[in-house]
């Protein structure tokens, strides 16, 4: 029996509470050590050092990820380390750093960055870290565009191509990507700056697992910040005349299919929630005077309040029956922000906004119809605006929306007050 010590220490983040947790195994004394990042973060005040484990019951981060899963993760790899020396131990060996190192990464289920392709690993990735934090469809979506946008770069792609050169050129080849663009005269453009900048990102997600499992063996991807050209989208609201313009908008017969559009799009605007959440609100989730859902992206637990709006809207509801006892009969969101940009199109919602955006580093300008614009998040946008315009202060608002950060309140909060300059000079034309 090999005689060895297994340690989980914190790695502690700089002026901040959290910590990566490290294993340490130590044999022969101190002459052999290893070291291996276990690839969770954890909060130092919710952990015990004595159990090297997570608080029970306690959540971590920012995406409040259970001590339960990482303590699995943990037990995951005390029990690799163990079973690493069994097998040493019955060939009466006792390892050296190097080979105690690839066993254990063998037994984790990675072996060497030569073993081990870039797509195979991303594919792991992506079920290991999807799974441990319950990743959305959404998020599955964005990653495996990445790994379509590595695999159309480069289906041969070795982990050397992650050296900064290749890094470079992964932006340029990102970059030389076209998209539908309906708005332009050709149809087809340029991926926007921003969407080669969120591609990125999601790719260095990737590239901080692989080097935390020891299968990158570059760091480029730290300091590797490429230039591109950002230019935030315009915040797109209703102001109050066009929301009820679109609430008392008669639909003509021939398009009475957008009228469920038009109701779960006011009900959004009156109530703050997001397309994900209407979609699944139940009649069990309606009270009397006030609606209570769990929210799909953050998992908030929120009691939304009813107004006179959004309780005439339940009401021509009552009677219908849709399936799963739902509320309403919404769409696909592809389907619905289709509709919902006819419907606000046959409402008269034109005012042009001004769009700018940089594609391939060069400026592009465009003049919109706002209602080429609209989509479902439109209606929690139309919320938060309005309710801000009308003086309801931003830390109420959050209690209906769910935001945590009052950083993320900034922008509408911003609209609004351009709003009150505007009104206060009407007194200067009496």
């Amino acid at each position: 029996m090999i005689k060895h010590i297994t340690a989980f220490v914190l790695d502690r983040v700089p002026d901040s509470d959290e910590a990566r947790v490290r294993l340490r195994v130590k044999w022969e004394g101190s002459r052999r050590i290893v070291a291996l990042n276990v690839g969770c973060r954890v909060n130092v005040s919710r952990w015990d050092p004595e159990a090297q484990r997570c608080i029970p019951r306690s959540f971590h981060g920012a995406r409040r990820i259970s001590a339960a899963s990482i303590n699995a993760e943990i037990d995951r790899y005390a029990d690799a380390v163990e079973d690493a020396f069994d097998s040493f131990d019955a060939q009466g060996v006792v390892p050296s750093k190097d080979e105690f190192r690839s066993k254990l990464t063998e037994t984790l289920g990675l072996a060497s960055s030569e073993d081990v392709g870039v797509f195979r690993a991303f594919d792991i990735f992506v079920a290991e870290r999807g799974s441990r934090n319950c990743w959305t469809h959404r998020t599955y979506q964005k990653l495996w565009g990445v790994k379509n946008h590595l695999l159309a770069w480069d289906p041969d792609l070795t982990w050397q191509g992650f050296k900064e050169e290749g890094l470079y050129r992964f932006v340029a080849h990102l970059r030389s990507q076209t998209r539908v663009n309906k708005r332009a005269a050709s149809g087809v453009t340029s991926i926007k700056d921003t969407t080669v900048e969120k591609n990125i990102s999601a790719l260095r997600w990737f590239l901080i697992w692989a080097d935390r499992r020891g299968l990158l063996p570059y760091k480029d991807y730290l300091e590797f910040k490429p230039k591109l050209q950002k230019m935030d989208d315009p915040i797109i609201f209703l102001d109050w005349e066009e929301l009820m313009g679109l609430l008392n908008f008669e639909i003509p017969e021939k398009h009475r299919a957008l009228r469920p559009v038009r109701d779960v799009f006011c009900f959004c605007a009156f109530t703050s929630l997001r397309y994900s959440d209407v979609y699944g609100l139940r009649w069990a989730d309606v009270h009397d005077t006030y609606i209570r859902v769990t929210t799909v992206k953050t998992s908030d637990d929120l009691v939304i309040e009813l107004n006179k709006y959004s309780e005439e809207i339940l009401g021509r509801y009552v009677d219908e029956a849709f399936p799963d006892d739902k509320v309403f009969p919404v769409l696909s969101n592809q389907k619905m922000n289709v509709r919902l940009k006819e419907l606000c199109r046959l409402a008269g919602i034109c005012r042009l906004v001004r769009v700018t955006e940089y594609q391939n580093g060069r400026r592009v300008d465009l003049l919109l119809p706002k209602w080429q614009l609209m989509s479902t998040h439109a209606g929690r946008r139309t919320f938060i605006s309005n309710a801000l315009m009308m003086g309801i202060p931003p830390n109420v608002v959050m209690r209906w929306t769910g935001h945590a950060d009052y950083n993320s309140m900034k922008p509408y909060i911003a609209i609004a007050d351009s709003v009150k300059v505007q009104e206060m000079s009407k007194f200067d034309k009496k």
